[in-house]
């Protein structure tokens, strides 16, 4: 983790805007060679050391995470880009939707990480959010694609029983189908 962790870190800025762009760019090709138009797309506004993939344009509405630390929950809740306020989470700043935003379940739900494997095995940032929301969905399971930077993929990820597994990991450098 912190080996993967020290690698992001010391990409320069240019870097990630470059790997971004290979990873949106991978992403729309896949959305097209799979036919995926999601009503609802699960997306996450980046903090540093993750993959933005803001620019990536769908015709469906767009969902951002909400976060609760006390109950260790989570929820996506419909929102633009523009209506994301700012808050301070986890020693973090995070850009996340109103209060009064609504909540929704994305039929599809792009997941960052701190490293993911060909098997779709992801390593989180150790709190389980996503992976207790994916566990405890009311509708249907949404479709779940890992997005990384290439220095993000490992050849195995330690994984557990409640380990959630992606169904694709997109890097800038190849789109993985599990």
């Amino acid at each position: 983790l912190e080996e993967v962790l020290n690698i992001i870190a010391q990409l320069d800025p240019q870097e990630f805007e470059i790997q971004s762009a290979k990873v949106v760019s991978n992403l729309v090709t896949l959305f097209k060679s799979e036919n995926f138009y999601p009503q609802t797309l699960g997306i996450f506004y980046p903090i540093p050391g993750e993959v933005n993939c803001l620019n990536l344009k769908v015709l469906g509405s767009l969902a951002f995470p909400v976060f609760d630390e006390d109950s260790n929950d989570m929820e996506f809740k419909s929102s633009s880009l523009s209506e994301l306020k700012t808050i301070n989470a986890f020693g973090k700043e995070f850009k996340v939707p109103c209060k009064s935003s609504q909540i929704v379940e994305p039929d599809i739900i792009l997941i960052p990480g701190v490293a993911f494997d060909e098997s779709g095995h992801r390593l989180g940032r150790g709190k389980g959010y996503y992976d207790r929301y994916l566990t405890n969905r009311k509708k249907k399971e949404p479709l779940k694609i890992g997005v990384c930077f290439n220095q993000q993929l490992q050849e195995s990820i330690p994984c557990e029983q409640h380990d959630q597994v992606m169904d694709f990991v997109v890097t800038a450098k190849k789109v993985i189908k599990v």
